[in-house]
């Protein structure tokens, strides 16, 4: 689905009438903006967080070179133990110049990472290269880029017994052709995990923006389903909303958390497994930590020295000794079942 950015204005008066602003938002292409496929790569690589928000990941690859003499741009390991493979072009024109489809490029590369066959296979291979290339981003120097590997891998993988049984496929580009979208849809509904990230950039009012997107899989429409209260029941709107939020997988920000008094400015933070790495809350973006106010995520994988971090799954309230994500779900637990009572 597309998104489209109009520009508003809100009018004087207390009724505050609506209306389109004059300046428009422009949409560019990477190509307009001089940027090429290893910028778009390097931006990702660094900011992989903001492309993957909800996600914890450690990028362990970078231009990797496969027996066939293939080039996956990246390759990073989710929580679950998954290897992601993830294809970057700026759009759709860049793919229609290519031998072969980006889709079936990305399979095949998928394919070749499933016969890695452990974590230290997967150090010595992939990831101890790519901290010898990006030596300065990570601490601990008296280590070498193998035993590095090891150990990140090791505080990483949470199940190594479910290291790499299944790849997942991420395609990303500012524009496909049908032909690329309909290949992932059939594919994406045959079980493949696969899915296409759109990254368009924009421009407004001189200063340029990136609108990111899943474009596959399509959000499926039985999330956006709301049920009907009874007629005369009495259902809390908070209740309602829970329970919406639950069912779409649009769980409560850190935000809502502070509004129901969950966490609280001045509570104390730290990352599972890392006890002594103790933030402390300032507001519902940011923390205090050894001296620097950071934001959640930049706090949780700066203690972790991953690349990206679900701060609700591994950050821990101090004072309940319980993860964000325990605490929100308790509590909109508490919400439906009060609604329920009320009902």
């Amino acid at each position: 689905m597309d998104a489209t950015l109009v520009p508003i204005v809100l009018g004087d008066g207390p009724r505050r009438r609506l209306t389109v602003a004059p300046a428009e938002i422009k949409e560019l292409t990477f190509a307009q903006l001089g940027v090429q496929e290893a910028d778009l790569e390097e931006f990702i690589r660094r900011n992989i967080d903001i492309v993957f928000p909800d996600e914890t990941l450690l990028v362990v690859g970078q231009q990797v070179v496969n027996e066939g003499r293939g080039r996956a741009d990246l390759v990073a390991l989710d929580a679950a133990g998954a290897v992601v493979l993830i294809e970057i072009k700026r759009d759709a024109e860049d793919m229609r110049s290519r031998a072969e489809q980006l889709e079936w490029q990305a399979i095949r590369y998928a394919a070749n990472y499933a016969l890695i066959d452990g974590p230290s296979a997967l150090a010595q291979s992939l990831f101890a290269p790519y901290i010898e290339k990006h030596r300065e981003e990570f601490g601990k120097p008296e280590l070498t880029p193998v035993q590095l590997a090891d150990e990140l891998l090791a505080d990483f993988m949470v199940r190594p017994d479910e290291f790499n049984r299944r790849q997942r496929i991420v395609l990303i580009a500012s524009s496909y052709s049908d032909e690329v979208l309909s290949a992932c849809a059939w594919l994406s509904r045959g079980g493949i995990d696969i899915r296409c990230l759109t990254l368009s950039p924009v421009e407004h009012k001189g200063q340029n923006f990136l609108v990111i997107e899943q474009t596959i899989p399509p959000t499926k429409l039985e999330e956006f389903f709301v049920a009907v209260a009874e007629r005369g029941s009495r259902r809390p709107a908070t209740a309602k909303s829970a329970s919406t939020a639950q069912r779409r997988g649009n769980l409560p920000r850190m935000r809502a958390l502070i509004d129901w008094g969950i966490v609280k400015p001045g509570d104390k933070l730290y990352i599972k497994n890392h006890p002594d790495a103790t933030a402390v809350v300032v507001d519902a973006e940011t923390v205090t930590f050894a001296g620097e106010q950071l934001r959640f995520n930049d706090w949780g994988t700066k203690v972790t020295g991953w690349s990206a971090i679900n701060i609700y799954e591994w950050a821990m309230l101090a004072s309940a000794d319980r993860t964000l994500d325990e605490l929100r779900r308790h509590h909109m637990e508490e919400l439906a079942r009060a609604a329920k009572e009320a009902g």
